[in-house]
């Protein structure tokens, strides 16, 4: 008889584990779905900010690419001004007029120089 009152004792200890192994099994569900949502809104902010840095990116692209363009034409127009006059009156352009030319301030022109933060970009 000994025997069944250990076998009822342990089917009684069996029971009770199985209990706590449901309590167990139920917290690191709730675990995992926090981490699954904690998860997914991280992978929400990292898309977030590369979009934001790729539209940061394309804007000083931008600016870059229109001060190029400015500096090539304000060149291009000095070099065609500094021909132009050497070719208008050759005997009185020297080394000395050239370089008074070239001190003159520069006149800047007015729609050239507009920040690129008011206009649009196109991603």
């Amino acid at each position: 008889m000994p025997e069944a009152h250990e076998s009822m004792e342990h089917a009684e200890h069996a029971e009770h584990a199985a209990h706590s192994n449901r309590k167990v099994a139920l917290v690191i569900a709730i675990l995992a779905l926090f981490l699954s949502f904690s998860e997914m809104l991280g992978k929400s902010a990292q898309t977030e900010a590369i979009g934001a840095n790729v539209e940061a990116s394309n804007l000083w692209s931008f600016f870059q690419a229109k001060t190029v363009r400015q500096t090539m034409i304000r060149t291009a127009t000095e070099q065609l001004k500094l021909t132009a006059e050497a070719a208008s009156d050759p005997a009185t352009q020297t080394a000395s007029g050239f370089s008074r030319r070239m001190r003159r301030p520069r006149a800047k022109s007015v729609g050239a120089e507009s920040s690129p933060a008011n206009s649009r970009v196109c991603a």
